[in-house]
């Protein structure tokens, strides 16, 4: 999973493949790492180069929501149509997240 550097407006993160249970936990704890931080930025989660998310994932994601709405920090989402992005539906998170592509 690659990061950008810390810029002022934004942290962004980039998991790439599939995002199942080992790179779920890896997406959690990099954005409880951020959310922790001092320096409020908006999140972003990179999904463009994701292939399949697996429940693990989309539990990841909504934990990941949850602990933003509890810092007061904001969380949004990169994806294209395709695979993930219909998972991404099927599962009912295009109503609960900002998705841009």
């Amino acid at each position: 999973m690659n990061s950008t550097l810390p810029t002022r407006g934004a942290f962004v993160l980039r998991p790439h493949g599939k995002l199942h249970a080992a790179a779920a936990a890896a997406l959690l704890a990099m954005v409880g790492g951020e959310l922790a931080s001092e320096e409020p930025r908006t999140i972003v989660l990179d999904l463009r180069a994701v292939t399949s998310i697996s429940h693990s994932g989309i539990d990841a994601l909504m934990a990941c929501r949850r602990r933003a709405l509890e810092t007061d920090r904001d969380l949004e989402l990169l994806c294209t149509p395709g695979p993930a992005f219909d998972r991404l539906e099927d599962a009912g998170l295009s109503r609960l997240f900002v998705i841009r592509d």
